[in-house]
């Protein structure tokens, strides 16, 4: 070989040499990037444990001035259920339970054993359409007569006023309640637009319907999902004493004590102590909560700026997304996946239940992880290795912050109801959670878990045991009509105090 060709072929391999070196180099310039922007995120995105303790005691904070009927973010809703399950309940009960683009109907026979269900039917109801913005007594009559045909195949028949059904209703809508069995709505949510509804009350127009139909009933009670949750998780446990939905959206109840109701009016009448307070504290505002710009702008594009923001920290709803706009952001500092990302453009295209997916990827290679960015993403480009880590890093770091905040919010609750062992010994307290963003995200569940001991310490935490509610607003409204009907009538047509 002449010495010109060696000295060619050397200084093509010392090119290719030096180009290896530079990609090289430039990759591990680019994981780096990566990798210091993950951390700057988590240490904005993540609260330490006095970060936490903020957050609970202006949570704290906030309630106490809505239950006094000052300014707070939290509406602190009286539900006016102060009769809650006790378990020894006993009969059959009918509950139609409307919250979203379908109603249910639903039954229950309690038997004679403490806490004991001796049989369930639940049908569910699409609602047509048309529907969703006919006049309400239309909308109300088409429920009732689903719950008729309902209740006829179970054996139950139109009779006399001392034989009629008892029916607890499970309305999740925005309302002012006057009593256990009456109120006014005072703003439609989701599809519903029902002219002649807003300002009603709700309870009136179902009985009504019934009586157009020839079927009366009694509707004992009217509770929101929150509030149902609690009440069917009541009838099993003595101990449960808050509700919480953690799922597309998310609230929560807790029994409180009525002394400390200050802005609910007194009535001679004392029937119990105690009353469920509906939060809505997906509207929880404060300057604690770790929102970074993505959140600002996720806001700021919403149906709703400027409202719900613990909803859009924590929800069903929100998290695929919020973790979409991390992901982009990372695409356009620092190359991920190649900088130049089209597919994560488009607003919705990651959902919870993706990043749930990718949450509980455990492989090694994170092959699971790549197929979700392909098949809900479109994403065509090469992943590597560190690419797919990192999303499964920024997944779980979305979902951490979220199930920190929610345990804060537990954790304001146990203190505002005197049972976080801050007042005395630790109680074993039972909260009772529908949802499906707690039913079948695992790592969340188990993250959650892990903030309440941080806040409350390890002794303390044990003490509190989540628990699944399936159909838990369904159920609610059964149990809570049997409970009601169990009570002297004057109790259920009368506001509580």
């Amino acid at each position: 070989m002449s010495s010109n060709r060696q000295k060619s072929l050397l200084l093509l391999a010392g090119a290719a040499a030096a180009a290896g070196f530079v990609a090289v180099g430039y990759r591990t310039w680019h994981s780096s990037r990566k990798r210091t922007l993950l951390g700057q995120m988590r240490k904005r995105m993540l609260l330490d444990d006095s970060g936490l303790i903020e957050v609970r005691d202006d949570f704290c904070k906030q309630m106490v001035a809505g239950l006094n009927g000052e300014t707070s973010s939290l509406l602190m809703i009286p539900s006016m259920v102060d009769i809650i399950p006790s378990g020894n309940e006993r009969g059959r009960y009918l509950a139609l339970d409307l919250g979203g683009t379908n109603f249910r109907c639903v039954y229950i026979k309690l038997g004679d054993g403490k806490g004991q269900i001796e049989d369930v039917k639940i049908e569910q109801c699409e609602i047509p359409e048309h529907h969703f913005t006919s006049p309400a007594a239309d909308l109300f009559t088409f429920m009732a007569e689903k719950m008729v045909a309902f209740a006829k195949t179970l054996g139950f028949s139109r009779g006399h006023a001392s034989e009629r059904p008892v029916v607890g209703f499970c309305f999740s809508f925005p309302c002012q309640h006057i009593s256990l069995n009456s109120g006014k709505l005072i703003r439609w949510t989701k599809k519903f637009n029902n002219p002649g509804a807003v300002g009603e009350d709700p309870v009136r127009m179902l009985e009504d319907a019934f009586d157009r139909i020839d079927f009366p009933v009694d509707v004992d009670c009217m509770v929101n999902d929150t509030v149902g949750v609690l009440a069917a998780a009541r009838y099993l446990d003595s101990s449960v004493m808050i509700g919480m939905i953690l799922g597309t959206g998310t609230n929560a109840c807790y029994v409180e004590k009525i002394d400390n109701v200050r802005k609910l009016a007194q009535t001679p009448r004392r029937r119990r102590q105690t009353m469920i307070i509906n939060i809505e504290w997906g509207a929880f505002t404060s300057k604690t909560l770790p929102r970074l710009e993505f959140d600002r702008d996720l806001d700021s594009s919403s149906a709703n700026p400027g409202e719900m923001q613990l909803e859009k920290l924590t929800s069903g709803m929100y998290l695929g997304e919020v973790t979409r706009r991390i992901l982009l952001q990372f695409a356009e500092q620092t190359g991920l996946f190649g900088g130049s990302v089209p597919e994560l453009q488009t607003p919705g295209s990651l959902t919870t239940p993706d990043t749930s997916r990718i949450d509980h990827d455990s492989t090694f290679f994170g092959g699971p992880t790549g197929d979700i960015l392909r098949s809900e993403l479109g994403l065509s480009h090469w992943q590597t290795f560190w690419d797919r880590q990192l999303v499964r890093d920024i997944v779980r770091l979305v979902a951490q912050r979220s199930s920190q905040l929610i345990a804060a919010g537990i954790a304001a609750l146990l203190r505002q109801m005197e049972r976080d062992g801050t007042f005395g010994p630790m109680q074993r307290t039972v909260v009772a959670v529908d949802g499906g963003m707690f039913a079948h995200y695992r790592a969340f569940r188990e993250e959650l878990l892990s903030a309440l001991e941080r806040i409350m310490g390890a002794e303390a935490a044990h003490q509190i045991v989540l628990k699944h509610q399936q159909d838990g607003s369904s159920m609610g409204a059964v149990t809570m009509a049997g409970a009601a009907a169990g009570a002297p009538s004057q109790w259920r047509s009368e506001a509580g105090g």
